[in-house]
Parts: C-alpha cells; sequence; structure tokens
C-alpha cells in the first residue's frame, strides 16, 4: 500500500519541482504504482522488495534534504 501512496503523492507534485529533480525516477515510481494497483498479479515481489528496501529509503532522504532546502529559505 506504500507503493500505491507513494505513486499517488508523486502525481500530484508539480510539473515545475519533477522538473527541478530530474535525478529522480519520477515516471518509474508512477508506473510501479499503476502497476501494483491494476496489474498486482505480475508483479515480481523480488523487485518490489529491492524497491523498498533501497530506493524508498533513497527517496526518503531525498524527500527530508527537500523539506529541510524550503525550511532554510
Amino acid at each position: 500500500m506504500c507503493v500505491l501512496q507513494i505513486g499517488e503523492l508523486v502525481n500530484s507534485l508539480s510539473d515545475e519541482f519533477k522538473e527541478e529533480h530530474s535525478k529522480m525516477l519520477w515516471r518509474e515510481i508512477v508506473s510501479l504504482r499503476n502497476r501494483a494497483a491494476h496489474a498486482y498479479i505480475s508483479i515480481d515481489f523480488e523487485i518490489l522488495w529491492d524497491v523498498a528496501t533501497s530506493d524508498v529509503p533513497e527517496l526518503k532522504a531525498f524527500c527530508e534534504e527537500s523539506i529541510n532546502e524550503n525550511d532554510s529559505k
């Protein structure tokens, strides 16, 4: 469910924000959300586990850094 929520939240980010932070794989995040929501039977759970344990912590660190940058402005 967290993957679904992350994908939904990414959809609500502005195009400007996503362009400013183009190093993040925004399209892939949304694609994983769509797959988890609509084609969950075909999900490779090893890949999903790798995303949850590697990519999500990186995304969390990025979000924390972005928040801290905005707080210091």
